[in-house]
């Protein structure tokens, strides 16, 4: 008479753990999480949260986000306005502004322009910098700063094909249109660069925004 035992099932090894410091921006766990996981445990924890040991680590800072005590031992990444779902910032202002119908471009002029980054480049940028180990900080934008006004015409795009209304610059003027976006000033990027340092390539924000065929697997 044989005995049968179960086969043993051999335990599951336990996957790398990855920590992203973050200050607030919720919006950018889904981006962080498509990027890292199912290879990485991750954590996303808030810099008072304090520093704790991982496998992987990085710091993303954005829109003046002082450096959290611990992290200049890790990678940091400085991050302009990000363009995502559920945006925030100055980004997220033009978007509504677009959706609404209140801004206008305007003949003849240009407006400032605006260093953006797309948050699926900043996720990715992210794990390259959390797997290098490497301390330092660095910027990170699309590299190409376009105008408001044309980034406004790129988000009109993803808005249900929305089209921009062009006002004569005089009209314009007089009327006061877009006195708060003609008033902005271009801050350019102050720091190594994290493209250059990585060779990483980010996508051109406005070109993403009218060419990327979303799908279910989209953010």
């Amino acid at each position: 008479m044989t005995t049968d035992y179960p086969a043993t099932v051999p335990a599951e090894a336990p996957r790398p753990r990855a920590l992203v410091i973050l200050q607030g921006r919720e919006y950018l766990h889904p981006y962080l999480r498509k990027a890292f996981e199912p290879d990485y445990e991750l954590e996303i924890a808030a810099p008072d949260a304090g520093v704790a040991s991982a496998d992987a680590s990085v710091c993303i800072l954005a829109g003046g986000d002082a450096l959290p005590s611990g992290a200049a031992a890790m990678p940091v990444i400085d991050v302009p306005e990000i363009v995502a779902t559920g945006m925030q910032g100055l980004v997220r202002r033009l978007a509504r502004e677009v959706a609404s119908g209140r801004f206008f471009a305007i003949r003849d002029y240009e407006y400032p322009r605006i260093r953006v980054v797309h948050a699926v480049d900043l996720a990715a940028a992210a794990r390259i910098a959390a797997e290098a180990a490497r301390p330092g900080r660095w910027t990170l934008d699309d590299g190409c700063a376009p105008r408001i006004d044309v980034l406004a015409d790129a988000l009109a795009f993803r808005i249900k094909g929305k089209r921009l209304y062009t006002l004569p610059r005089r009209w314009a003027m007089l009327a006061g249109v877009g006195r708060f976006w003609r008033g902005l000033e271009y801050t350019p990027a102050a720091g190594a660069s994290f493209v250059g340092e990585f060779d990483f390539k980010p996508h051109d924000v406005c070109a993403y925004l009218k060419t990327h065929v979303y799908d279910e697997n989209s953010l």
